[in-house]
């Protein structure tokens, strides 16, 4: 008998009545249950691991040998993110089996700064102090606040009740999604629907495999589509709030219906949302030398070409110090990185547009990178000494391209650039998502106590310093999402926080320290020049899989390969 073919909205209705009439069985399911769902996913992640990579890279145009873009954006924090849940949900499965109250484990740290707690959240273990030496990561909580874990999913659980929540799907990273699903699955106690954004619904069949376990039992279902179905989505009476990831302009067309967002809000539901940033690089003037530039310069540019800039957290402007005498040797390096990367394939949609947007404005922009120079191949572009005046088409419009900018600020030293910057960013730089400051040892040991300042007074989601702020996202113990305080009205970069693996009830922002330099010269997986990007994050999944000492040792050995550089001094520096 053959199957009789159903309309879009038919499925989505089914799919939605399915989510309804499970919503409440979800809080019902044990802890211990819960678990094994992740640890079913987990197997199915690494059973089809290849077809998911395969897939992406084939329809961005990379080659089989570019497989790191997806590993890095979409198949490691997302497996890395199941195994945290599992080890959070762990004692709680503990002590519902007991019959005593639900706890969940404690993060490293706690400390008090001013009237507000730090927690720390990474690195947890042995294992990760030694794989990620120097690397912390903390959560400010919101001032006055405990930490304490959980509240939302007790609550949930103790009223029975459910909801089905719409998860409105990003179109570049792979893993965005699935981590927001395991976000109002596994924090808040909600199921899900997911609605593919059309860039990447090619990845529908690949979560129909890796996610079978939750749409087997009616916990999760996707659907793709584009504005109508998205439409129909956000109005049914089914769906309770909404999550979105994307542009500012999509959220307020689903809140207000106008662009004048005037009188009441047409949505009446909750909406939580991430929506993007020109993202700051805040370089702070100091006494670096070559080597240190060059390090630095990889830094930003690994934070520019990762995922041709299709990134919410991409480096867009650089915020420097006018008079600061290694001004220029720095952009002229960051230029001669870019110059020497291949033009990628501008897959995401309205990125050439975009593009020509910014060159109508700035003619004098300069487009850099290697063949091939084809449509749809935009250059790497970078916009020099852009005015740092309220209004600035580079200061308030997201290019979500291959384009960096530069601004300066007429400051005479470290402590008055620092707080100039700290202003400007807040005020000046549309967004509020993350951002990064970048400082030299000795200029930190001469201005630690505004260095601290600053990073108060920062008002981003996620800050990192000394690295891109990626890697709040990447770990999953930090939250992700806007700094709070967004109306609807000025959505900037959205409302609302994702991952939070600890569970921690009153996020603030996250904060990501890194040393100026890792240990030898040590790279992360996103530098332009890392000669072992596949090799270190395919045994990084596999350690975050099964966390044995075997996988560790070969992460470790991946991280700890040398490779000899072209300095005359033949500098040896580890690719982590």
């Amino acid at each position: 008998m053959e199957k009789t073919e159903i309309s879009k909205q038919q499925e989505i209705d089914q799919k939605l009545d399915k989510l309804d009439q499970h919503k409440a069985e979800w809080l019902k399911v044990p802890f211990s249950e819960k678990i094994n769902l992740l640890k079913q996913v987990m197997d199915l992640v690494m059973k089809h691991q290849k077809e998911w990579v395969s897939i992406a890279l084939q329809h961005r145009k990379l080659k089989p040998t570019e497989e790191e873009e997806e590993l890095a954006g979409g198949v490691m924090p997302f497996v890395r993110l199941c195994r945290l849940l599992i080890e959070v949900y762990t004692p709680a499965a503990q002590a519902q089996k007991a019959n005593k109250p639900i706890t969940f484990p404690k993060p490293p740290k706690v400390t008090r700064r001013g009237d507000q707690k730090v927690v720390q959240v990474f690195p947890w273990g042995l294992q990760e102090q030694l794989l990620f030496p120097g690397i912390v990561g903390e959560l400010f909580l919101l001032p006055g606040k405990d930490e304490t874990q959980g509240s939302e999913l007790l609550s949930a659980i103790e009223s029975g009740v459910g909801a089905v929540s719409l998860v409105l799907a990003a179109g570049n990273q792979s893993s965005i999604s699935l981590m927001d699903a395991l976000y109002k699955l596994y924090n808040q106690g909600q199921v899900v629907m997911l609605k593919h954004n059309p860039v990447n619904e090619y990845l529908y069949p690949i979560f129909d495999k890796v996610f079978a376990p939750f749409i087997q039992r009616n916990f999760f279902h996707q659907v793709t589509g584009g504005i109508e179905e998205g439409k129909y989505l956000t109005e049914s009476k089914i769906i309770d709030n909404i999550h979105i990831t994307g542009s500012d302009k999509t959220h307020d067309a689903i809140v207000w219906g106008n662009s004048e967002k005037s009188g009441e809000p047409r949505l009446k539901k909750e909406i939580t949302s991430e929506l993007g940033c020109v993202t700051p690089f805040i370089i702070v003037p100091g006494p670096w030398t070559d080597k240190e530039l060059d390090y630095q310069a990889q830094v930003i540019s690994g934070a520019i070409v990762q995922n041709v800039s299709f990134n919410c957290n991409a480096c867009k402007l650089l915020v420097m110090e006018k008079s600061w005498n290694l001004r220029t040797q720095l952009i002229n390096k960051v230029k001669s990185i870019l110059a020497k990367v291949p033009r990628r394939y501008a897959y995401y949609a309205g990125a050439e547009q975009r593009y020509e947007n910014f060159m109508k404005r700035y003619p004098k922009a300069e487009q850099l990178g290697s063949s091939p120079n084809q449509d749809s191949y935009l250059p790497w572009t970078f916009i020099g000494d852009i005015p740092p005046e309220d209004g600035e088409y580079a200061l308030c419009t997201e290019p979500f391209c291959p384009i960096i900018s530069e601004t300066y600020l007429d400051t005479s030293n470290a402590k008055e650039f620092m707080e100039q910057a700290v202003e400007f960013c807040n005020n000046k730089v549309w967004g509020n998502l993350s951002c990064t400051l970048v400082i030299h040892p000795e200029t930190q040991k001469k201005f630690n106590a505004e260095l601290e300042k600053a990073i108060d007074d920062l008002k981003y989601g996620s800050i990192g310093i000394n690295t891109w702020s990626a890697l709040s996202y990447s770990l999953a113990t930090p939250v992700w999402g806007a700094f709070p305080g967004n109306s609807l009205e000025n959505i900037q970069s959205g409302r609302g926080f994702v991952h939070n693996a600890f569970l921690l009830d009153h996020p603030q922002k996250s904060v990501i320290r890194l040393p100026f330099q890792l240990v030898l010269g040590s790279k992360l997986p996103f530098f332009p020049n890392h000669n072992n990007k596949a090799g270190f994050l395919s045994a990084a999944i596999s350690w975050e899989y099964n966390r044995s000492m075997q996988s560790l040792g070969q992460t470790l050995y991946n991280a700890c390969l040398l490779y000899t550089s072209d300095a005359a001094d033949d500098l040896l520096c580890v690719d982590l």
